[in-house]
């Protein structure tokens, strides 16, 4: 994750730079790991319902905007992450470990 991705909200409107960008994208990493994990039954409802409560968590304290121009740019984010890339599972579930030190440790 790079401080240089930048993510366009959606057509016209916001464009996410810095840790916003890297922000969305923990945010997408967080439910495309636990979407899919869940839907190969690797993951437990529970955990899949804190991954969800993490993504909404990320969104909501370290993106700032609109709840449309956050919701754009994470769907944007989503959008570039195949579903069934074993690979791409991987480095997700791995990018999640940077995401939690980066943004979540000093989360109350």
């Amino acid at each position: 994750m790079t401080a240089a991705l930048a993510l366009p909200a959606s057509a016209g409107s916001r464009v996410y730079a810095g840790d916003e960008a890297a922000a969305l994208r923990c945010a997408a990493e967080f439910s495309y790991s636990a979407h899919v994990l869940s839907r190969q039954g690797l993951m437990s409802d529970h955990h899949r319902q804190v991954a969800t409560k993490t993504t909404y968590y990320l969104l909501e304290h370290h993106v700032s905007g609109s709840f449309e121009d956050k919701l754009g740019a994470y769907e944007g984010v989503l959008a570039g992450m195949p579903l069934d890339d074993p690979d791409r599972v991987h480095a997700s579930v791995l990018r999640m470990a940077e995401c939690e030190k980066r943004f979540l440790q000093q989360r109350p």
